[in-house]
């Protein structure tokens, strides 16, 4: 499982009243058809790396409850918060600049705790990740050639476990498949 300890973050920022730092997952999907009803808006995923103490709210004195931890995958709509772009160290190079959204508690439209879900990260890098089991745009580039073949299998209506056709059996298989040449008053 997931772990927040796992992004390697140094972030010296920290948030102040009952405010969030969430870096933002990639958008990915479940397999590899598109739906109809993937066009409607859908809420912001992310991982909260760090938050703020509490605090009291300023109109009556109450003190503010965050209910997000660190480390929690959080839903949040577009226009939550503001983007901002941490500069953190790599031990092995130039810093990196990472994406992230400091945002209200109160904009946080649902949570799920650290430990209850797993990511896929690509080059280590915070910017691209995504929850695990799902296929984003860097997955397809990965998985390239492979991938384009066992699509075309799928559609083919081949089974793309099994082993590959020999040349011979591919070549029977399409001269089974053309049509016959009549040439008439041959």
């Amino acid at each position: 499982m997931f772990s927040v300890k796992d992004l390697h973050l140094a972030i010296t920022m920290r948030p102040r009243g009952a405010g969030l730092i969430v870096v933002p997952l990639l958008e990915a999907r479940r397999g590899l058809l598109v739906d109809m009803e993937e066009n409607r808006e859908k809420p912001l995923k992310g991982i909260v790396v760090a938050k703020s103490a509490g605090g009291t709210a300023p109109e009556t004195g109450r003190p503010l409850e965050i209910l997000s931890a660190v480390g929690d995958l959080v839903a949040f709509g577009k226009y939550a918060g503001l983007v901002y772009h941490f500069e953190v160290p790599v031990p092995d190079g130039d810093p990196r600049i990472v994406k992230a959204y400091i945002m209200r508690d109160s904009e946080v439209l649902a949570s799920q705790e650290e430990g209850t879900y797993d990511l896929t990260i690509h080059d280590g890098d915070p910017n691209k990740m995504h929850l695990a089991g799902l296929t984003c745009e860097l997955c397809e580039t990965v998985q390239g050639e492979a991938g384009l073949e066992r699509l075309r299998a799928i559609a083919g209506g081949l089974d793309p476990d099994a082993p590959a056709p020999s040349e011979d059996e591919l070549i029977a298989k399409e001269r089974d498949r053309a049509p016959s040449l009549i040439i008439p008053g041959a």
